[in-house]
């Protein structure tokens, strides 16, 4: 099963966020902070890495987890302020999820 490493500080998404990854067939950890990121990564390395942009730090962090930066080669930066999944969604809208996070790898490498 892939694992994703999901940085985002708002309680509000954290249960969305997990629970659509989860359906479609992630390991979901979450953490609110880049401090902790850079620890459940040290614990457990991700396939994949999601930070929210409105993390302090952000840029940062999403630099440590470059493939350059000896991390997964994988960055999402979520838009500040914006949910992911969007609102209203529904399970099915995340059918292309996995595709579109392996040509988000291919851009980030």
């Amino acid at each position: 099963m892939p694992s994703i490493l999901v940085v985002e500080q708002e309680d509000r998404y954290v249960e969305r966020i997990r629970a659509a990854l989860t359906a479609e067939g992630w390991k979901v950890r979450v953490v609110p902070a880049a401090d902790q990121a850079i620890q459940a990564a040290a614990s457990e390395a991700p396939d994949l890495v999601m930070i929210s942009a409105a993390v302090p730090a952000a840029a940062t962090l999403a630099g440590a987890f470059s493939r350059s930066g000896g991390g997964p080669g994988a960055v999402g930066l979520l838009p500040e302020g914006t949910a992911f999944p969007p609102p209203g969604f529904a399970p099915d809208d995340l059918a292309g999820f996995d595709a579109a996070l392996e040509q988000f790898s291919q851009w980030t490498q």
